[in-house]
C-alpha cells in the first residue's frame, strides 16, 4: 500500500506516514484493545488458551470486516498452511476463520509449559499441546485423503494466454506512450490463429485509459482479438458529463466485434482499495489536502455489486475478482452460482 504513495512522490510522499505508521498503529491498538478485554476473563488453567484465542480471532475478524475501510483480511493465522496441501483442505469445512482459530489455539498451547503459575504438574500442562497435535494430525490425515481422492484426469479445458507488458507504473499514464502500450499488448497476445489459445487475459490497469471512450484503440484491440475472447481490466465511466457521473474499475470480456456491439460482459469491482480507489474518512483527509492516489476518478471509484459468475460464449463460466478482492473469504461466487474457474 505504501508503494502507491511513491508513484508521484512530489504530490504524495508527505502522506506516506499513513500506511507506514497510522495504519499499522491503528491495527496494533485494535489488537491490544481486544487483548485487554480478554484479561478480565483470564484463567490459570488451559481455559486461558480459549480466552486468548477468542479475543485474538475477534480482533482478526474486526480487522477483516469492519475496520471502516471495507476490511483488510491480510495474513490471517490460517494462511500459514500452504494452500492446496493437506491441512489447508480443512478450510472447505469451517473456512479460513475456523482454520485460523484452531491454528491460534495450537500455536499458543506451548505457553502452558512456560507458566509455572499454572496449576498442575508439567505433564498436565502439556495436555493442550498433545490435544493440538492430535487434532492437527487428524486434520492432516483427512486433508491428505481428500487430495488423494482427486481423480487423475487429463486437462481438457481451453488454453489461456496471460499477457504482461511490463510497462513501468510511472510511464503508463503518459499520453505520448498510450498508443505504444496498446500495440505492445496486442503484439504479446499473438495472432488469432487456429492454434492460438482461445482466451487472452490482460491484467488490471493494463491500459489505464478509458478504452470505451477511445474508439480508434478499441477498434484496433477488438480486430486483433478476432475469434478469441479477451478478458481485460480497465476503467470505465457512466453518465459522463452529468452530476451523476460514475467511474468504475472494471473487468470486461471483449470479442472481435465488441467495438460496435459492446462488451460481452462487464464486472465492476466491489471491494475498493482505500486511498487508491476511494478515500476512507474522506471529510477529514480531504481537509488536510489528501485525495485518492489516481487521477481517473479524483472523487473515488464507484463500487459495483458483489461478484457473480460470468457466463459468455467461448469461455467456461468464471468468477471475476480484481486486485485484492482475492483475499476476502467468501467473496468469490459460490453455491448454485459456483464458477468453473477464477480470474483475478
Amino acid at each position: 500500500m505504501a508503494w502507491a504513495f511513491l508513484v508521484e512522490p512530489d504530490a504524495y510522499l508527505i502522506f506516506i506516514w499513513l500506511p507506514l505508521v497510522a495504519l499499522p498503529g491503528g491495527l496494533a491498538v485494535l489488537l491490544a484493545g481486544f487483548m485487554t478485554i480478554s484479561f478480565r476473563y483470564w484463567y490459570a488453567g488451559p481455559a486461558r488458551l480459549i480466552v486468548f484465542s477468542v479475543a485474538f480471532m475477534f480482533a482478526e475478524w474486526f480487522r477483516s470486516s469492519l475496520f471502516g475501510i471495507g476490511g483488510l483480511p491480510w495474513n490471517l493465522p490460517g494462511m500459514i498452511w500452504s494452500p492446496g496441501e493437506a491441512v489447508s483442505q480443512s478450510a472447505a469445512i469451517w473456512g479460513i476463520y475456523g482454520l485460523s482459530a484452531l491454528t491460534v489455539v495450537a500455536m499458543a498451547s506451548p505457553a502452558m509449559l512456560a507458566d509455572a503459575r499454572a496449576r498442575g504438574t508439567t505433564g498436565s500442562r502439556a495436555v493442550p499441546i498433545i490435544v493440538a497435535a492430535i487434532v492437527f494430525g487428524a486434520i492432516w490425515g483427512w486433508g491428505a485423503r481428500r487430495i488423494g481422492e482427486i481423480p487423475d484426469t487429463p486437462l481438457t479445458g481451453p488454453m489461456v494466454r496471460l499477457v504482461e507488458a511490463g510497462v513501468p507504473q510511472a510511464e503508463k499514464h503518459k499520453p505520448e506512450v498510450a498508443e505504444k502500450i496498446v500495440l505492445r499488448f496486442i503484439a504479446l497476445s499473438g495472432p488469432d490463429t487456429a492454434k492460438a489459445p482461445p482466451i487472452v487475459i490482460w491484467p488490471e490497469g493494463a491500459l489505464p485509459y478509458l478504452l470505451f471512450e477511445w474508439p480508434e484503440a478499441l477498434d484496433v484491440v477488438t480486430r486483433a482479438v478476432g475469434n478469441r475472447r479477451l478478458i481485460i481490466g480497465l476503467p470505465r465511466r457512466e453518465n459522463v458529463g452529468t452530476d451523476d457521473e460514475k467511474v468504475y474499475n472494471s473487468l470486461a470480456v471483449l470479442s472481435g466485434d465488441s467495438a460496435f456491439r459492446g462488451p460481452l460482459d462487464i464486472y465492476d469491482k466491489h471491494m475498493l482499495v482505500p486511498f487508491g480507489e476511494f478515500m476512507p474518512f474522506a471529510g477529514v483527509l480531504k481537509s488536510i489536502g489528501l485525495k485518492t492516489l489516481q487521477d481517473l476518478a479524483p472523487g473515488g471509484f464507484e463500487p459495483g455489486p458483489p461478484p457473480s459468475t460470468v457466463n459468455v460464449v467461448g469461455i467456461p463460466p468464471f468468477g471475476p475478482l480484481i486486485c485484492y478482492e482475492a483475499i476476502f473469504p467468501g467473496l468469490s461466487p459460490h453455491g448454485a452460482d459456483r464458477p468453473e474457474w477464477l480470474v483475478n
